[in-house]
C-alpha cells in the first residue's frame, strides 16, 4: 500500500521540463553580471609595461649586494693555502698514495708441511674405519632366583628378591625354602640350596695364578652350595671360604655343605681344599670332611649319591650351562671380528692394522696393539667357524700362533711386554675354558693352548697335553650319557696315542692332573658299562679295553698324616680330654674323639699312641682303648671278607 503512494508522490513532485528551463534561465541571468565585473577588474589592475619596468629596476637595485661579494672573496683568500703549503701537502699525499714494494716470501715449505700433516692425520684416522673395536663385552655377576623365597641384604636390611639383579662385593644372600643361582661372569655358576647363607666378597675376574693371599670369592656360613668352575687350572679359581678351610674350584662341579662340619664332594673334574697348612686335591668321585683340628680323609663318593636330587639336577644344569657359555663366547668373538678374510676389503683392513701399529710410538702401547690385532685373528676364526667355514678358519689361527711366537722372541722374560703377552694368553684361555672337543669353538682353545706352550711361564707342554686329554674324556662322558655313542669309537681311537704318551718316563705330568685323568677314565668306563649293549653293537672290544679303568669297589682313603702330625694329633686329643675335671665329662669327650677318628686309615696307629699317652685312672682309658682296637680290627677283617 505504501509503494503506490510513494510512486504517486514522486510523479506529482517531479518538475516538468518547462519549470526546469525557467529556473535555469533565472539563475543564468543572475550570475552573468558577476562575470563581466571580474573581467573589468582584471583589466583595470593589470600593470602597464612602464610600470613593470620601474618595479623591476627598483627590485634589482635592492637585491644587488656588492659588499657581499667582497666578503666572500676575502674568505676565499683566507682559506686558500699558499703555494708553498700546497706543494708540501701535495708531496706528502702523493708519497702516501705511492705503492710500496714488499719482498716476496715463499710459502711452499709451509704448504708441504700442512699437506703432510693432513695426510698423516688421514692415515692415522683411517684404521678406525676398517678396524673393529678390540674389546669384548664382559658379563657381570648376576643373581637369578630359581624358586621359593630368596633374600638379599641391602644396607644391613634383608629384602626379598624375585627378579634378576647384578651383585656387588659385600652383598649377603640367604635362601629360606628357595634356591638361587649366581652367574659369575663366564667363569662359572654358583647355586645355593635351601636354608643357605653366603657373603659375596669379590666379583672381579682373575687371570693371575692362584695364591693363598687372594681374597675369597664368597664365604659360606651355613647350608649347601654347588659350584661349577669353567676356568683353566693355571689361573685363580672360585674360592669358597668356610669355617674350617677354603675350597678352590677351577674346572669342575663341587658341592660344599657347612653345618657342624664342612663336607666337600667333587662330582666332576677336580677341586682343591686348603685346611690349615694342608692342601688336599680332590678329583671326581671323591669327598672329604673338615672340622677344627682334624686330619682330612679322602674317601669315595657312594654311587647312590650321584642319583640324589641335588647332584643329579645340578650336573644336568652344568652340562647345559657349559654349552651355553661356550656358544656365547663364540658369538661374542664373532660379533667383533670385523672384515673377514673372505671379503675383498680384507687387504685394506690389514693395511690399516699395519699403519695403526706403525704410527704408535710408545713401546708398551705398540705391544698392546700387536696383541689386540693377534686377538682379532681369533675373532675372525670364530666368525668363520660360526659360518661353517672350517678350512678358511685355519689360516687366522695359524697366523695367531706365529704372531705370538714372534712377539715372545722380541722381548725377554720378566719385562712388562712379556707380562702383557702372558696376561693376554691367560685371558684368551679363560674366555674359552668352557669349550670341549665336540664344540666348533674348541679349535680356538686348542690354538691358544698350543701358543701358550712356547711362552715361558704360562703352561708346559705336558700340562697342555693333559688338558686336551681331559677335555676329550669329558666330551666322551657327555656323549655317552646323552646316548650319542656313534662317534665314541673314533674319538677313543684318536685318544689312544695321547694316553700312551702319559706312560712314558720322560713325560712329567702333574700329580693332580694325572689323578684327574684316571678319574675321568673311570667315569668314562662306568658310562660305557651302563650302555654296554649300545657300545658293543658298534665296538665290542671297547668295553673290554675300559675294564682296566673301572674303579675298585672298596672306598679309597688317603692319609696325609706324618709321624709329627700323629704326635700333634694325639696330644691335642689328650689336651681336650683333660680340659674337664669330672670323670663323666672326660669319658664323653673321649667318646667324641673316638667317633671323630672313625674310618681313618691310620685309626689303629692313633689308638695305639693314645694307649701309651692316656694314663690309667678312674676313667679306665687303657681298657677302653684296648676294646676299641679289638673292635676296629674285627670290623676291618669283616670288610675284607
Amino acid at each position: 500500500m505504501s509503494e503506490p503512494f510513494l510512486s504517486q508522490l514522486r510523479d506529482q513532485a517531479k518538475p516538468s521540463a518547462a519549470v526546469k528551463n525557467r529556473v535555469r534561465s533565472r539563475v543564468m541571468r543572475r550570475i552573468a553580471p558577476a562575470e563581466s565585473l571580474f573581467a573589468d577588474v582584471r583589466k583595470n589592475v593589470a600593470p602597464t609595461t612602464s610600470v613593470r619596468n620601474r618595479v623591476r629596476a627598483r627590485t634589482m637595485r635592492q637585491i644587488h649586494a656588492g659588499h657581499a661579494l667582497g666578503v666572500l672573496e676575502q674568505i676565499r683568500d683566507i682559506v686558500t693555502p699558499s703555494p708553498a703549503l700546497r706543494s708540501k701537502l701535495h708531496g706528502q699525499i702523493f708519497m702516501r698514495l705511492e705503492p710500496i714494494r714488499v719482498a716476496s716470501r715463499s710459502y711452499r715449505p709451509l704448504k708441504w708441511t700442512a699437506s703432510f700433516a693432513l695426510f698423516a692425520l688421514a692415515i692415522r684416522v683411517s684404521p678406525f674405519l676398517f678396524l673393529a673395536p678390540p674389546t669384548i663385552a664382559d658379563s657381570a655377576v648376576t643373581l637369578l632366583p630359581t624358586r621359593g623365597e630368596v633374600s638379599v641384604s641391602v644396607g644391613g636390611l634383608w629384602q626379598p628378591v624375585s627378579n634378576e639383579m647384578t651383585l656387588e662385593p659385600g652383598t649377603m644372600l640367604r635362601t629360606h625354602d628357595g634356591e638361587l643361582s649366581i652367574l659369575f661372569h663366564d667363569d662359572g655358576v654358583i647355586r645355593l640350596g635351601p636354608n643357605t647363607t653366603i657373603s659375596l666378597n669379590d666379583t672381579a675376574k682373575r687371570f693371575g695364578p692362584d695364591s693363598a693371599t687372594l681374597n675369597p670369592t664368597l664365604t659360606l656360613f651355613t647350608g649347601e652350595l654347588w659350584v661349577q668352575g669353567l676356568m683353566p687350572a693355571y689361573v685363580s679359581g672360585i674360592r669358597v671360604e668356610t669355617s674350617y678351610g677354603t675350597v678352590v674350584v677351577n674346572e669342575g662341579s663341587v658341592s660344599v655343605a657347612e653345618d657342624d662340619t664342612v663336607t666337600v664332594r667333587v662330582f666332576d673334574r677336580r677341586a682343591k681344599v686348603l685346611h690349615g697348612s694342608q692342601e688336599i686335591s680332590l678329583v671326581a668321585g671323591q669327598r672329604t670332611e673338615l672340622w677344627e683340628g682334624n686330619i682330612p680323609l679322602v674317601k669315595k663318593i657312594a654311587e647312590t649319591q650321584y642319583d640324589a636330587d641335588w647332584p643329579s639336577q645340578n650336573l644336568a644344569r652344568d652340562a647345559v650351562h657349559r654349552r651355553e657359555i661356550a656358544q656365547l663366547q663364540q658369538e661374542r668373538r664373532a660379533s667383533v671380528a670385523g672384515i673377514l678374510p673372505t671379503s675383498k676389503l680384507y687387504p685394506v683392513k690389514r693395511v690399516a692394522e699395519a699403519m695403526d701399529v706403525l704410527l704408535t710410538f710408545d713401546e708398551d702401547a705398540r705391544m698392546q696393539k700387536r696383541i689386540a690385532h693377534a686377538n682379532t685373528r681369533l675373532n675372525e676364526a670364530a666368525a668363520l667357524l660360526s659360518e661353517d667355514q672350517v678350512t678358511d678358519a685355519a689360516a687366522p689361527l695359524a697366523e695367531y700362533t706365529q704372531v705370538l711366537l714372534a712377539m715372545a722372541g722380541d722381548f725377554e722374560t720378566g719385562t712388562l711386554q712379556y707380562f702383557l703377552l702372558q696376561q693376554s694368553l691367560a685371558e684368551a684361555t679363560s674366555d674359552m675354558a668352557a669349550a670341549l672337543p665336540d664344540d666348533e669353538f674348541y679349535l680356538l682353545k686348542k690354538a691358544v693352548l698350543e701358543a701358550s706352550v712356547a711362552i715361558d711361564g704360562v703352561v708346559s707342554a705336558e700340562d697342555v697335553q693333559g688338558m686336551l686329554i681331559m677335555d676329550t674324556l669329558a666330551a666322551l662322558i657327555y656323549a655317552v650319557s646323552e646316548g650319542d655313542v656313534a662317534n665314541v669309537q673314533k674319538t677313543w681311537i684318536e685318544l689312544q696315542p695321547h694316553l700312551a704318551m702319559l706312560e712314558q718316563e720322560e713325560i712329567t705330568l702333574q700329580e693332580d692332573m694325572h689323578k684327574e685323568i684316571l678319574a675321568l677314565l673311570g667315569r668314562f668306563a662306568e658310562a660305557v658299562q651302563s650302555r654296554e649293549s649300545q657300545v658293543a653293537s658298534i665296538d665290542p672290544e671297547l668295553t673290554d679295553q675300559l675294564k682296566a679303568y673301572l674303579p675298585v669297589d672298596h672306598a679309597e682313603t688317603v692319609s696325609v698324616m706324618s709321624d709329627e702330625e700323629l704326635t700333634i694329633l694325639v696330644q691335642g686329643i689328650r689336651d681336650r680330654i683333660f680340659t674337664y675335671h669330672m670323670t663323666r665329662s672326660r669319658l664323653n669327650q673321649f667318646a667324641a674323639e673316638v667317633r671323630a677318628m672313625e674310618g681313618h686309615p691310620e685309626q689303629g696307629r692313633i689308638l695305639r699312641r693314645l694307649y701309651v699317652v692316656l694314663p690309667d685312672g678312674p676313667e679306665l682309658f687303657p681298657d677302653r682303648i684296648r676294646k676299641e682296637i679289638t673292635r676296629v680290627r674285627w670290623q676291618r677283617e669283616g670288610d675284607m671278607i
